[in-house]
């Protein structure tokens, strides 16, 4: 009698639903490789691939449970198989989250998500209503799908944080070549734009960067939205400091900030420019401020005389004492403009040095750190366990006990305790004077900055006994805490009455992650570390090592 066979044999081939398995896989790949995404097609992909994996493991239980038994448990098949089933789950929970946009900034530095500081930037964009509209164009190809996600953590916080006053948008150069053209843009590259009143970018106040980290990124935005016409004119006495000086002690550093990010017009101006009628800093202007960067001799009194009309006049000024090395009086506190100070402002700038040995740089004992900070506006979030101005060849201020009417002045800015006075000093005299303290040396603690405002006048004035303010040599001490140039650029900002958000925030100083910053180690610590990594860790290493041997050493029984 013949066996009917034919109800055992599947109805579909096992091989058939392998071959389905192997195509949805393959047009799931396919489509996420060239979409940058799963899409419908992916999806459908990964469907057809799991259940016809489902189904050839129902009508082939058999060879299911041959997988886990026999040569090929002994030779990994398991192992093989398990670690396929965990990448296919984490491609799923990567599809998942991304869909979902779930997204944590793990960075040490909050680098593709806004930090504290940038949440405060961000919010005053948004709650600003003078704040113009802006938008992020990011150009990403395919190529760079994972900066795309990267970049799209800290854009989406953004966008948050602004109330959509401030959104962005990705696109890819080689599909839409011809927008990327009309920025100027290349691959990488993101345009911060103000939109116009029709919604579109505009061109001419748009600011391309090549990084998308948060520093740049907001950088770009307050200059992209730093409006109005303000002006620094910076008088040109000698070539003491300039801002077209890149040296040392030149101030090109801060001119080019205020030029590039804040969009102020710099312009270096002398006392017969004035004079002469060939500059008018009286101008029209929403805000202007006469800056004095130093400057080793007094001017003749009819020069001085144009510093002095101006603020009778009701102008803003920033002064920076400097220090005449021959002992005498130098610009600010020469008699004819230090005088008018006493007299109009209440306060004057006497002609000594203040030195502080505990706080002063190692190599420079004129150099001091000083971080006694005034209740000011202007140095609001100072702290002096955190931050700190490097103040070299400064001068004390005295402030009279009685103000002239209408007339207020609040120190910025005072010398440690512990701090002294040396008074006519001559370095260049044949013997070096002695800075080291003595008995009958002033101790205490002196004010070295103030803000003054006479409301007789309308007049704004803020002094400080030293220009290293704005010293480009002391710019890089800003990422370890130092305040020179944010303290100075406040200082110009309250003076001119600069309105809009960066007169809030000033600026962003630049952050360094724990393993950006230096580290110091003594000749003690140095020999320790020389010891460990070329004695100690060597040795360690061939102790272990012996140690193992002898315990798997094969033992011989008597």
């Amino acid at each position: 009698m013949q066996q009917n066979t034919s109800s055992s044999e599947p109805i579909i081939p096992p091989t058939i639903l392998l071959i389905a398995a192997a195509v949805g896989l393959t047009v799931a790949a396919g489509s996420a490789f060239i979409n940058q995404e799963l899409g419908f097609a992916g999806f459908a992909g990964l469907i057809i691939a799991l259940f016809s994996m489902i189904f050839w493991a129902v009508m082939n239980p058999q060879a299911v449970r041959n997988i886990f038994k026999g040569r090929f448990l002994q030779f990994g098949g398991t192992a093989g198989i398990v670690t396929l089933v965990l990448a296919v789950a984490l491609v799923l929970i990567y599809v998942l989250v991304r869909q979902a946009g779930l997204r944590v900034d793990l960075s040490q530095n909050s680098n593709f998500s806004l930090n504290e500081q940038g949440q405060q930037v961000v919010t005053l964009l948004g709650q600003d209503p003078t704040t113009p509209k802006i938008k992020i164009t990011t150009f990403f190809g395919a190529a760079q799908a994972r900066n795309r996600d990267l970049a799209a953590v800290l854009l989406d916080d953004i966008q948050t944080q602004s109330n959509g006053r401030i959104t962005y948008e990705f696109v890819d150069p080689d599909r839409e070549p011809l927008t990327a053209e009309r920025f100027q843009a290349e691959t990488g590259q993101s345009a911060v734009s103000l939109l116009k009143e029709d919604g579109t970018p505009d061109l001419e106040n748009t600011k391309l960067v090549s990084s998308l980290d948060q520093q740049t990124l907001l950088d770009a935005l307050i200059s992209a939205s730093a409006k109005g016409d303000f002006r620094a004119y910076f008088l040109k006495t000698d070539t003491r400091i300039s801002t077209a000086d890149s040296g040392a002690s030149g101030a090109s550093i801060f001119a080019t900030e205020l030029t590039d990010k804040y969009k102020w017009k710099v312009e270096e101006v002398t006392p017969l420019d004035v004079q002469s009628g060939n500059v008018d800093i009286n101008a029209p202007s929403d805000g202007r401020v006469l800056v004095i960067p130093g400057g080793l001799d007094a001017l003749p009194d009819d020069q001085a005389k144009v510093i002095t009309d101006y603020l009778s006049a009701g102008g803003s000024a920033l002064l920076f004492a400097d220090f005449n090395v021959q002992g005498e009086t130098d610009l600010v506190t020469s008699p004819n403009l230090n005088g008018y100070l006493e007299e109009n402002f209440g306060f004057r700038i006497n002609n000594d040095l203040v030195l502080d040995q505990k706080n002063a740089l190692p190599q420079d004992s004129t150099t001091m750190v000083v971080g006694n900070f005034g209740t000011t506006g202007l140095t609001t979030g100072y702290t002096s366990e955190v931050n700190g101005l490097l103040m070299r060849l400064a001068h004390s201020i005295t402030i009279s006990s009685a103000l002239p009417q209408g007339v207020t002045v609040t120190p910025i800015v005072s010398s440690n305790d512990g701090s002294y006075i040396k008074a006519n000093l001559d370095f260049t005299a044949p013997t070096a004077p002695n800075l080291a303290p003595t008995i009958d040396d002033q101790k205490g603690v002196f004010v070295l900055g103030v803000q003054a405002e006479n409301a007789n006048t309308g007049a704004k004035i803020v002094v400080f006994t030293t220009p290293s303010l704005i010293f480009n040599g002391f710019f890089q001490y800003e990422t370890a805490g130092g305040r020179n140039f944010d303290l100075a650029r406040r200082s110009l900002f309250w003076a001119a009455g600069y309105e809009n958000f960066a007169a809030n925030i000033a600026s962003l100083p630049s952050t360094q992650s724990a393993q950006e910053l230096p580290i110091i180690a003594t000749d003690e610590q140095l020999g320790t570390i020389n010891f460990l990594s070329v004695i100690g860790v060597p040795l360690g290493v061939l102790f272990v090592g012996i140690a193992a041997w002898w315990l798997r050493r094969e033992r011989v029984v008597a």
